[in-house]
């Protein structure tokens, strides 16, 4: 693909022709003009992994994303706390940035917090850091035995620590009060109109539980949501099926797809893996078995969803891919059904064979390698080999579609490609794996062309823009052409979703 210089003339929320100028972007639609000078028009850029009240959340409430110790938690959340009812609650801390690099204890908090349940989740959203008061309020103590798919750190006398992993959070976040619809409704724009200031035209809701879609439904008929919203909804415990909701496209949001989860994260030990972890005598922790994953999405694809699956360690990945395998051998897909693969960040080299499935699609999330990759050189050991193989997955007849996991990693999508181009981590200065890198236009498809061709049903790419549905990014640069120190900096000048440009 091009970036493109010129007029753009649009007609009923497609691009009606195009003449090629060069120094700026035009834009008429109707009678609407709009010049954005030394600026390049990209299909509309999509992001194909976030949670977007969540966002809205760190937007808005405590965020621990920049503490560098328990302590700075402490002060931060002293600062600016974020209650839901008499629990006060953040998220984004991460160990792993600390000068101690080993997960927190419920000392602290209950020092400063005696009296208040407090429940804070990990940056990956697969750990979180609570306060005996909160432990009390849920029946939690030495006698509580770990649930399935989660565990209870504890101490060698056997009490709780305070940190929780997986499924055992749930043993305390079920007493968090909920957000009331206002709430929900006034987190969830602030999200979208956010996205929208970065050139995001889309998103792909990636955990949206049932009880939630009705807020978006009233919001995309109030004509109130800015961007388009594509929705995957919680059903590791059968939440969907308490509900009517079946594959459907309403304006702006629609409902495609039931998300699963095969193992936890790599941060806090509970991705699922072959060996064990370099620097703990654990394997991690599969949510999932293969019989159970297979038959949910059987019934989900009968009746017409897309299946997510969150995989992250190589043992997960290969038990998602076989099983994924089996349900096209055994003729319960077709050639409209999508099998994807959420994150794929460890894979052994003899299960990439199963991504030439045109059913299969990997879903990557390319900034957790700037992020992770310390972290992953002390879990995985030699088998950071098998991590983030972006190349390999193309290689082997793969497709990928690009994301960020936000609000656990920025959703700014040209971080995303930089990290696609030079895979330098955010502490080096060379290439992590650099066989791995992408080619500038691979990373660009990943971001604003196979996420239409394989998700949009309407979509029709065309090298001059022509006939294609009127989404489209602006942005300052040149993404093919521009110095690659400079990718990373690239700005959104202007967002048009169906020929409308969006206010931010």
């Amino acid at each position: 693909m091009k970036p493109f210089q010129g007029k753009i003339i649009l007609k009923k929320n497609r691009i009606e022709s195009i003449e090629w100028i060069p120094g700026s972007v035009i834009i008429i639609n109707d009678n609407t003009f709009a010049e954005f000078k030394n600026a390049w028009a990209y299909p509309g850029f999509v992001d194909c992994h976030g949670h977007v009240a969540a966002l809205g959340s760190k937007l808005s409430e405590l965020d621990l994303s920049k503490c560098r110790s328990a302590e700075e938690c402490i002060e931060w959340s002293l600062l600016n706390p974020g209650f839901r009812g008499i629990w006060l609650t953040g998220r984004g801390w991460n160990e792993e940035l600390w000068a101690t690099q080993t997960f927190p204890d419920l000392n602290i908090l209950d020092f400063y917090y005696p009296d208040i349940p407090v429940y804070l989740s990990r940056v990956d959203g697969h750990s979180a850091w609570v306060n005996s008061k909160a432990l009390q309020l849920a029946g939690v103590d030495k006698f509580t035995q770990d649930p399935k798919g989660g565990m209870i750190i504890k101490d060698k006398s056997g009490n709780p620590t305070g940190v929780l992993i997986d499924n055992a959070m749930d043993l305390v976040k079920k007493n968090i009060p909920k957000y009331e619809k206002e709430q929900l409704s006034e987190l969830i724009l602030k999200a979208c109109h956010n996205l929208a200031s970065h050139g995001l035209t889309q998103v792909h809701e990636a955990d949206l539980h049932p009880e939630n879609v009705k807020v978006f439904i009233e919001l995309d008929r109030e004509n109130k949501l800015p961007i388009k919203i594509k929705s995957y909804l919680s059903s590791q415990k059968d939440e969907w099926k308490n509900y009517d909701y079946l594959p459907s496209t309403f304006n702006n949001f629609s409902i495609c797809g039931l998300k699963f989860y095969a193992d936890g994260a790599l941060g806090s030990r509970g991705a699922a893996m072959f060996d064990k972890y370099n620097d703990s005598d654990t394997k991690g922790l599969l949510l999932i078995e293969p019989d159970e994953l297979f038959q949910k999405a059987k019934i989900g694809l009968e009746k017409g969803f897309h299946i997510a699956t969150h995989a992250i360690g190589d043992g997960a990945n290969s038990m998602v891919l076989k099983t994924y395998s089996r349900l096209i051998k055994e003729g319960i897909t077709n050639k409209d059904s999508i099998l994807r693969l959420e994150h794929a960040q460890t894979i052994r080299t003899e299960d990439l064979k199963y991504l030439e499935h045109d059913n299969i699609i990997t879903s990557i999330q390319p900034i957790h390698c700037l992020s992770d990759a310390p972290m992953a050189e002390k879990r995985l050991g030699d088998n950071c080999k098998y991590a983030y193989p972006w190349k390999s997955i193309l290689n082997s007849g793969g497709r990928l579609a690009a994301g960020s996991d936000f609000p656990i990693e920025s959703h700014n999508p040209f971080i995303g490609i930089d990290a696609f181009v030079r895979r330098i981590p955010f502490d080096r200065n060379d290439s992590w794996y650099p066989e791995e890198r992408l080619s500038r236009i691979e990373a660009l498809e990943a971001y604003c062309i196979a996420p239409h061709q394989i998700f949009d049903n309407d979509f029709q790419y065309s090298e001059n823009l022509v006939d294609m549905t009127a989404d489209l990014t602006i942005l300052n640069n040149n993404l093919l052409v521009c110095n690659e120190n400079d990718i990373a900096k690239t700005k959104a000048v202007a967002t048009f979703i169906n020929g409308k440009l969006i206010d931010n």
